[in-house]
């Protein structure tokens, strides 16, 4: 791995990091709050460190060179390492919380999760409550990509850190100029962030409460400046509008793209977003008829507390009804959900519904095989045929997920949890869904975990944003030495 050249891109990053405190920085100037001094300080530590990393891997050469896979890996990863650090010292420096506990709040801020350690965020400040927020924004499209498109270098450069990031942005073929490509989806979701803001405003929401939530619902990452959530508003109208809006990022950001150049046939021309919204439609349809039967409620009801909490646990995690009352059926219609996720090149986590419609497909090819073993037939989506390798590359993925969801679990059993609560928080942290069953169920949070369960959780949610596997390169030894097959 390249050093100098890794310590370049990670000075770029804390620049970032650096220029994005100033928004909180100015929110606690103008509501006089003394928050303000712990984001000066952070703000200028992440401006020194960005700026003396970037000359240190300057200086390292005479031109920064194209990225190798082995030093998008570590970039990814020790980025992540880094803004999380970085990022935890606002609510360390005011007081807001404890080391442990501000490094999880960060961690479950990037990695767009929804379960958060404050008690009452009633006392929060504006700017702390905006931090939280912000930091879901920037991890919703993985903070790597967004500075990169934000700081353009090289199109191989990016095309690195495009794949190290995982699955967000990809979506069958690459576009040759990737990097402006990036750009272009980073604007998509700017733009959707703007609309739902001006939306959830024109619902009821205050201002800073529409902004907040508009961050929290693109990014798919469930911070709410209420307690309560979105079951605050008790309103059906903002339901429905937050509905919306999560649907919509659980979807491909790089086909609303193609929608925007082509026409909108070309999303249900997409196996992929017609199963997504297949899927949610019929969890939805269930849990309502099931509600309306367990407890007599009006279809029109029953309908309002499923489609909210379908949409919620498929993607971001906002609450309105407490589901763990609802029957168990409708309950492990939800953890599928979760399990699920939304569409690759969404801000969403989870399996992938692409990943899902490989599985079954290749289940029904295996069976098919075992009857007619001369057979040899072709996994396609979409009319394009998967090369083998990626079904092998689903295989491991599929692989590693559940077997991370087991170690968890076990982990969690360890520290005396039973096996609902332990199983239940291991879903809701690698899925990064935020709220789950059992003891991080709707009404609960993740303050009364002790410091064994929280760091184990970190580790969750961190695998499941950043999918695993640039995770684990940073714990082989053959990721150390350039000689060693990278």
């Amino acid at each position: 791995m390249n050093i100098r050249l890794v310590a370049y891109y990670l000075g770029r990053l804390s620049i970032g990091l650096g220029l994005v405190l100033i928004i909180p920085t100015l929110t606690a100037i103008l509501h006089s709050e003394s928050d303000g001094i712990a984001f000066i300080i952070t703000c200028g530590l992440s401006l020194i460190i960005g700026l003396k990393l970037k000359s240190w891997g300057r200086n390292g050469s005479s031109h920064i060179v194209d990225l190798s896979m082995q030093d998008s890996i570590g970039i990814t990863g020790l980025g992540w390492l880094l803004t999380n650090l970085l990022g935890t010292l606002p609510y360390i420096l005011s007081g807001s919380l404890g080391i442990l506990d501000g490094i999880f709040e960060t961690v479950a801020g990037f990695t767009g999760c929804g379960g958060t350690v404050f008690n009452d965020l009633s006392n929060l400040s504006h700017s702390i409550l905006l931090w939280r927020t912000l930091t879901q924004w920037l991890g919703g499209l993985g903070i790597i990509v967004i500075f990169v498109a934000l700081l353009p270098q090289t199109s191989q450069s990016a095309l690195q850190l495009y794949q190290a990031e995982a699955s967000r942005i990809s979506s069958g073929h690459r576009r040759p100029r990737l990097q402006e490509m990036t750009l272009v989806i980073f604007k998509i979701y700017l733009l959707f962030t703007s609309i739902a803001s001006v939306v959830y405003w024109l619902v009821g929401m205050t201002p800073f409460a529409a902004l907040n939530h508009a961050m929290a619902t693109i990014s798919t990452g469930g911070f709410s400046v209420y307690n309560e959530s979105i079951a605050y508003y008790k309103s059906p109208l903002v339901e429905m509008a937050v509905i919306f809006f999560m649907v919509l990022s659980g979807g491909n950001f790089n086909l609303y793209y193609s929608a925007y150049k082509n026409g909108p046939k070309v999303l249900w021309k997409n196996t992929e977003f017609r199963t997504y919204l297949g899927l949610l439609a019929f969890a939805t349809v269930f849990i309502a008829l099931s509600l309306s039967n367990a407890f007599n409620y009006s279809l029109a009801e029953s309908f309002r507390e499923a489609a909210f909490e379908a949409a919620a646990q498929n993607s971001t995690g906002f609450v309105a009804f407490d589901y763990e009352h609802w029957p168990a059926s409708t309950q492990c219609v939800l953890v599928l959900l979760m399990l699920f996720g939304g569409c690759s090149g969404s801000t969403t986590a989870g399996l992938r519904i692409s990943r899902l419609i490989l599985l079954v497909k290749m289940a029904i090819h295996a069976v098919q095989a075992a009857v007619h073993p001369r057979l040899h037939r072709t996994v396609t989506i979409d009319g394009q045929r998967i090369d083998d390798n990626v079904l092998y590359g689903v295989g491991k993925f599929f692989f590693l997920y559940m077997f991370f969801l087991g170690l968890w679990t076990l982990f969690y059993t360890l520290d005396g949890m039973t096996l609902y609560d332990g199983m239940g928080l291991s879903l809701a942290a690698m899925t990064t869904v935020g709220p789950g069953f059992g003891i991080v169920g709707a009404v609960e949070n993740y303050s009364d975990l002790s410091n064994w369960s929280k760091i184990v959780t970190m580790l969750a949610m961190l695998m499941g944003r950043l999918e695993m596997f640039s995770i684990l390169a940073l714990f082989t030894p053959e990721f150390w030495h350039r000689e060693r097959g990278w």
